[in-house]
């Protein structure tokens, strides 16, 4: 239940990616001029296992574009 900024700040300091539906993460994300990997998803409520059978297949993709340093990546 923490308010978006305290989450950035500790993703930032910690070195994580943010993995979230929520698009305030996205809006700070392009107003930042460094920090923190936003993988954005664009999918519709379901249920944790259909969220997981989505997600988990492109995992290996999602891996390989912040390693490459994409900042925003969004996935329909």
């Amino acid at each position: 239940h923490a308010a978006d900024i305290p989450i950035w700040d500790y993703a930032r300091a910690h070195g994580c990616t943010l993995i979230t539906k929520d698009e305030d993460f996205v809006a700070i994300r392009l107003r930042a001029t460094d920090g923190v990997t936003v993988v954005w998803l664009r999918v519709r409520n379901s249920s944790r296992r259909a969220l997981l059978a989505w997600f988990m297949p492109r995992l290996p993709e999602i891996v390989a574009l912040i390693d490459a340093g994409e900042p925003l990546i969004e996935l329909r």
